[in-house]
């Protein structure tokens, strides 16, 4: 009788348990991601796009097609992409939006731009861990040309307001938090004691929860930047406050994710500055006197902030800039240009001393200190072929045309 006893509680208490687990995947099969149709499927789309065969203009040509798509599954280990890759290729992408810019090309700017953010936005909404990762890191440098955009490119009100347009469009699909969902559903919590020991789990969330904030506290910038801008040029003075600032905004935008308030304002009287900022992933309010950098740790201190001069900073021509020479190049361009994301140094991009002038990237080798100490950093050298390679040998330039006609 013992006997039977013993094993009717144990096929109860296993019952039980059974009941419990099941239960806890019902609960969470919200967690299981759909997979899309191929079609549907913005990763052929991107693997199509990095196609080493096709030239790179090309490629660009129909980038902004990626803006059709809603979803991204990266099928399989075995099919993911180099990830280097596709940060290389989202690089290339915004060096041609600034050449693009300067050249007086802003309608295709914008467009490669707002296609990049895209990108970086489905990859951040991705199945797995490292593809989102790095579509947090392309929506963050994405974020930081765009602020470029709106305090060069747009010289009127009606082109900040058309510009902010674009962005709300595009913040209609920043839903928070998709790194901390998306890692839970390809590693739920029943996994870390089986797959990775649980602080490990729970790093990788802290970490990526946080460079996903940072990212969409870039883009919130950009959005507040933008009307701040426009405020200034309609009322020929800065913000006095967020209720200026509803002259563009909507009354839910420019949230701070790591205060669960409005992002924060200063005006600096003596530089002529309105600056808007995060106070970061420290939760501690530095008044914007130094910059969050996460190479000093995740959790470091500093504030994430735009900067909104009176002047434009990058005065760029709306036909496109005209030299004859260097020195008549920097005469447009006196504080020089915006940074070069292939810069090991992050310094602007390159003018050359050449007749005609050549605006140029070091590109995908990042041979900059290579060429410094061999002195032959003063002009371009072989153009970059992605043929050749995503990452491979070459440099990315544009010519000015000469401002005489003559040359």
């Amino acid at each position: 009788m013992k006997t039977k006893s013993k094993i009717s509680i144990g096929i109860a208490g296993a019952l039980l348990v059974a009941i419990i687990f099941l239960s806890y995947i019902i609960s969470h099969s919200h967690l299981t991601p759909r997979i899309p149709k191929n079609e549907e499927n913005a990763f052929y789309f991107i693997n199509d796009i990095l196609d080493p065969k096709v030239p790179l203009e090309e490629h660009l040509g129909r980038f902004h097609d990626i803006n059709s798509y809603q979803e991204m599954y990266v099928p399989s280990r075995s099919e993911r992409l180099n990830c280097l890759e596709w940060q290389i290729f989202a690089k290339l992408v915004l060096v041609y939006s600034v050449f693009d810019m300067i050249q007086g090309n802003r309608e295709r700017a914008l467009d490669l731009l707002m296609a990049n953010y895209r990108m970086g936005l489905l990859m951040n909404r991705a199945n797995e861990v490292i593809t989102p990762l790095i579509g947090v890191a392309i929506r963050e440098m994405t974020s930081r040309i765009l602020l470029i955009y709106a305090l060069n490119a747009c010289e009127t009100s009606e082109e900040l307001k058309a510009f902010y347009r674009c962005l709300e469009a595009y913040d209609k699909t920043l839903n928070r938090d998709y790194f901390c969902r998306n890692y839970r559903r390809e590693y739920p919590v029943y996994y870390p004691n089986v797959l990775m020991h649980y602080s490990s789990h729970k790093r990788i969330l802290h970490e990526g929860g946080i460079r996903e904030h940072v990212a969409d506290v870039h883009f919130e910038l950009v959005k507040a930047a933008t009307a701040a801008r426009y405020f200034y040029l309609e009322r020929g003075k800065f913000p006095s406050g967020w209720n200026d600032l509803a002259i563009l905004l909507s009354p839910d935008s420019c949230r701070d994710p790591f205060s669960r308030d409005s992002l924060r304002y200063l005006f600096n009287a003596e530089k002529k500055t309105f600056v808007v900022y995060s106070i970061g992933p420290d939760e501690v309010d530095n008044g914007a006197a130094f910059p969050y950098d996460p190479t000093n740790g995740t959790d470091s201190p500093g504030d994430i902030f735009a900067t909104i001069p009176e002047k434009r900073i990058y005065p760029l021509p709306r036909q496109g800039a005209r030299a004859d020479s260097f020195d008549e190049f920097m005469e447009i361009f006196p504080k020089g240009l915006p940074f070069d994301y292939f810069s090991d140094s992050k310094k602007g991009l390159n003018v050359s001393r050449t007749v005609p002038v050549m605006i140029y990237s070091f590109g995908p080798d990042t041979d900059e200190m290579e060429r410094l100490s061999s002195g032959t950093i003063s002009k371009p050298e072989v153009m970059y072929d992605p043929t050749n390679g995503v990452v491979s040998d070459g440099d990315l330039w544009i010519v000015i045309p000469p401002s005489s006609g003559f040359l």
